[in-house]
């Protein structure tokens, strides 16, 4: 009897991934991922900071997922990042990254093949990478440390501490991941 697994055609190489973040700039912060984005492809807000839910995400997929889902709000819209693990049972013998993004304007859907560990190496990398470039300006993103925590601010007070911090994200170089360091690591 034939092995079936035979006639599995071989499959295409996989692109190598490359993950960009741009420094902060006005609350934003650019990001490309090669080879599905020729520029920045996406935009994070200050006020929507993504970068604890891309950890979890990424978590995820580091964990084994066979899928998982990073929402993403952008200013004119969202985009949605989908990891999908190759299972082998339709045909897919290779993880798959797909990028939805929709917005007033209309929408598109791109994709490429992955390797699971080089995706989450390669976001991982270039996060703990951004608030060590030499152009990543806290001020343009971070939010002063007493809003941040929820503190009960009078408004004078308030005013003063958002002249100088007018962005609400999320102090960077203290956001990590034991689970992804770990997995860095191995």
């Amino acid at each position: 009897m034939p092995n079936p697994s035979s006639n599995i055609e071989s499959c295409e190489a996989t692109p190598e991934i490359a993950v960009d973040f741009a420094p902060p700039c006005g609350g934003k912060i650019g990001c490309r991922i090669r080879p599905i984005h020729e520029g920045f492809g996406l935009t994070f807000t200050h006020d929507r900071d993504p970068f604890l839910a891309m950890l979890a995400w990424l978590e995820d997929i580091a964990s084994g997922a066979s899928s998982s889902v990073w929402l993403i709000f952008e200013d004119k819209g969202w985009s949605r990042l989908q990891f999908y693990g190759a299972t082998g049972q339709f045909g897919d013998h290779q993880d798959l990254l797909v990028h939805v993004k929709a917005s007033h304007e209309g929408g598109e859907i791109l994709s490429t093949p992955v390797v699971r560990r080089e995706l989450v190496l390669a976001f991982y990398r270039a996060f703990v990478a951004l608030p060590q470039n030499v152009n990543y300006r806290s001020l343009e993103w971070e939010g002063h440390p007493d809003i941040l925590a929820g503190n009960d601010l009078d408004s004078a007070h308030f005013l003063t501490i958002f002249e100088g911090h007018p962005y609400l994200g999320n102090r960077l170089k203290e956001v990590c991941s034991a689970t992804l360091e770990q997995y860095v690591s191995d």
